[in-house]
């Protein structure tokens, strides 16, 4: 039995394996509560062509990958950070690859 400051799950004893893991499954949440809403909003019809589609998986595949990474590389602390990373990292990646559009007179890079 173990010790209860030697739970995998404790933050003093989260190995990277445990940070990426956790934080995958945050960023596959994401994806899973998508394909929830897709299911009930599309029942007529079925799913989105994009489902779908293998390279879809693919790059969502490799988006859980860089959301592990991620929180391997901020050396989340506890699960819960660790799976907020996850979760989170697909708004940032989209954020650094799509950055807002400033606005004249004040906004995002304005004067």
């Amino acid at each position: 039995m173990l010790e209860s400051g030697n739970s995998p799950l404790s933050s003093d004893a989260m190995s990277p394996l445990f940070m990426f893991l956790w934080a995958a499954g945050g960023s596959l949440a994401l994806e899973i509560i998508s394909l929830y809403n897709e299911i009930k909003a599309e029942r007529a019809t079925g799913l989105p062509n994009y489902y779908k589609n293998p390279l879809f998986w693919v790059v969502r595949v490799l988006v859980t990958i860089i959301a592990g990474g991620l929180a391997v590389a901020e050396r989340a602390a506890s699960p819960l950070l660790a799976i907020n990373i996850g979760a989170s990292a697909p708004a940032i990646l989209q954020l650094l690859t799509n950055p807002p559009k400033s606005t004249p007179g004040g906004g995002a890079g304005g004067p």
